[in-house]
């Protein structure tokens, strides 16, 4: 059983700590994704330093900010 299956269950059972567990896990596969995405944008550039994530689950789209290396901070979109 994976970490997050493991966390998942005991969030299902009632764990009041469970959900604090889960967010690191979850946050730095988000920051891997949007990281992934800023390379694409502009090759090279490693500071993106994605973060304020949101997920909006009717749209299946993760939302962020970072730092292209060219525009500054702004928002990105990403479909998950």
């Amino acid at each position: 059983m994976s970490d997050v299956t493991r966390i998942l269950s005991a969030i299902e059972q009632g764990d009041p700590f469970a959900a604090g567990e889960l967010l690191p896990l979850v946050y730095d596969e988000l920051r891997k994704l949007a990281a992934e995405r800023m390379g694409q944008e502009n090759p090279g550039h490693t500071a993106s330093n994605p973060d304020n994530f949101k997920f909006i689950r009717n749209l299946s789209t993760l939302f962020f900010a970072a730092d292209d290396g060219t525009r500054g901070r702004e928002p990105w979109q990403l479909p998950v």
